[in-house]
């Protein structure tokens, strides 16, 4: 058996020691996954609205179609403005500097000048907590 193999089966064992004679306890806590992150809550984006949000460094752009929601990146493939100053057009963001146009269900290119899609980020939401893979 291999050093960490063996601190790791002692570590169990000292564990499981402390938690039976009742020197530490556990508490359960709810634990989501470590690939989403949680930019926004449902009762900040209304429905048909849309609202900034960040992701670790990364600014992203929450949509409220009719209750589902959709996310794309917030910097206009174009020349860097942020979408979220845009409007939202039903399922299309339209970009306030030049007009480049993006589908928030996929980050396709409506219209341009932009030539690149946005990037996507699959959305859950659990209760009234958006939370984004990242």
């Amino acid at each position: 058996m291999g050093i960490g193999a063996g601190l790791a089966k002692n570590t169990y064992f000292l564990l499981g020691e402390l938690l039976s004679r009742g020197i530490l306890a556990l508490s359960f806590v709810e634990v989501v996954s470590t690939s989403y992150m949680k930019p926004l809550s449902t009762n900040e984006v209304k429905p048909d609205e849309m609202k900034q949000g960040k992701v670790g460094d990364k600014r992203v752009v929450v949509v409220n179609l009719n209750g589902e929601f959709y996310a794309i990146g917030d910097v206009c493939m174009h020349m860097g403005c942020s979408l979220s100053n845009g409007t939202l057009n039903g399922e299309n963001v339209i970009c306030p500097c030049h007009g480049s146009t993006y589908d928030v269900r996929t980050g396709s290119v409506v219209r341009g000048p932009a030539k690149k899609p946005e990037p996507t980020f699959e959305v859950k939401v659990d209760g009234d907590r958006i939370f984004l893979k990242v």
